[in-house]
């Protein structure tokens, strides 16, 4: 059974998050797709402006503008499996979430009893309910009625957890994934040292590495779409009498550039950079491509670079395009990689590490290979044990 996957992309003036679901349709996943994007839409108050389906992204149009707030509140609606519940087999139930709902669509879904007859209902269970699909396959219950409906609730997510301001709607999942991967490999490293079957721990490093280089996909999926979002808003802005077209279109043509958004008069700590330099995207650094420049591959290895450099002097400021993303001064990079340089001809130690680099498929079947190398040669001996045990001991006395 192949299944699709669909990750929508909401958003409202301030902040930007965005949900994801599994389907299964043999015919028309696209259209499929199309069509659960179009209904979740319709319930909700945030401006949907992104759908990607099996990781291409889908031909949408908002259908409204961002609206001031939203994305603090969700609508979760837990539907039991077709099999009883066991999480440790991956049966767990299905989610349907929907951000930011309208007022009276979350009323009619928290209703208890549920009100199924309403067209809402009908909606979800027509439309949505029959083609979800855990992540091994798994429907709803085919059962109709509230039994297979396991919770239905309005959320105000906590406000460490909330979609942040400036934050791509992806960065919490991959940060957490990032976690995830960290610990499982510790956790590999601890079960090698005692000598354990390493099985379990391979399989599970390599699924959340898939989920991450998926998280990944859609993260640049989603930052193409924003910024051609962004440029379109800034081309439909009414000009002033004193404004040409001529003037505009060379920030429209140049807006997959980073250079920041400051505004005058300059915070002190930036008093010592000339003022043309803000205008000059040669002279940034996405924040992110100190991993490449540092040969850095862990995420947690690089925060600690963030935090050093911080320590150091590291100034930031957001890009003018997307509040989002971080920009760093290239002369500060600069001045900071000679110092540390500096540090390690003199004999000091540098609290950044380099890490090693990921397992690559390509070792983790070498290492699969090893590890069934290794049980087979130890059935071998343990079968040649066997046999000598059982060959009777013969005794001769001598008179």
């Amino acid at each position: 059974m192949a299944l699709s996957t669909v990750a929508l992309f909401w958003r409202d003036e301030v902040a930007c998050c965005f949900t994801y679901f599994r389907l299964w349709e043999p015919i028309d996943p696209i259209a499929r797709a199309r069509k659960l994007a179009s209904y979740l839409e319709s319930f909700s108050l945030l401006q949907l402006y992104c759908v990607i389906v099996n990781e291409q992204i889908l031909d949408w149009q908002p259908c409204r503008t961002a609206p001031p707030a939203g994305t603090a509140y969700r609508l979760e609606i837990a539907l039991y499996p077709a099999q009883p519940l066991n999480p440790a087999a991956g049966i767990t139930t299905l989610r349907i979430t929907i951000p930011g709902p309208q007022p009276e669509f979350a009323k009619i879904f928290t209703a208890a009893p549920p009100h199924l007859s309403h067209p809402a209902w009908r909606i979800l269970a027509k439309e949505i309910i029959p083609y979800l699909r855990l992540p091994n396959g798994l429907p709803a219950d085919p059962q109709r009625g509230a039994q297979r409906i396991e919770r239905a609730r309005l959320v105000e997510i906590a406000e460490p957890y909330r979609p942040q301001p400036g934050r791509p709607p992806v960065d919490a999942a991959i940060s957490g994934t990032v976690k995830r991967l960290d610990e499982a490999r510790s956790r590999l490293n601890r079960t090698q040292r005692a000598n354990q079957p390493m099985e379990l721990e391979l399989a599970r490093i390599e699924s959340i590495s898939h989920q991450l280089a998926f998280l990944q996909t859609l993260h640049k999926l989603e930052q193409s779409i924003w910024l051609k979002l962004h440029a379109t808003a800034q081309l439909e802005e009414p000009l002033s009498p004193l404004e040409k077209p001529a003037e505009v279109c060379p920030l429209i043509s140049a807006s997959t550039r980073d250079w920041p958004q400051i505004a005058p008069p300059l915070p002190a700590q930036w008093a010592n950079v000339p003022t043309q330099d803000f205008a000059n995207p040669d002279l940034w650094l996405q924040i992110g491509q100190l991993k490449n420049r540092f040969v850095i591959s862990r995420e947690r290895s690089f925060r600690r670079l963030v935090a050093h450099l911080k320590s150091l002097g590291l100034r930031t400021l957001p890009a003018h395009q997307d509040a989002r993303i971080r920009l760093c001064y290239r002369p500060d990079i600069d001045h900071f990689t000679e110092m540390l340089a500096k540090k390690s001809r003199l004999g000091g130690h540098s609290s950044i590490q380099q890490q090693p680099s990921p397992i690559s498929r390509d070792q983790m079947t070498e290492i699969w290979q090893a590890i069934r190398k290794l049980q087979s040669q130890q059935r071998i001996i343990i079968d040649a044990i066997n046999k000598l045990s059982a060959v009777p001991i013969i005794t001769t006395e001598f008179d």
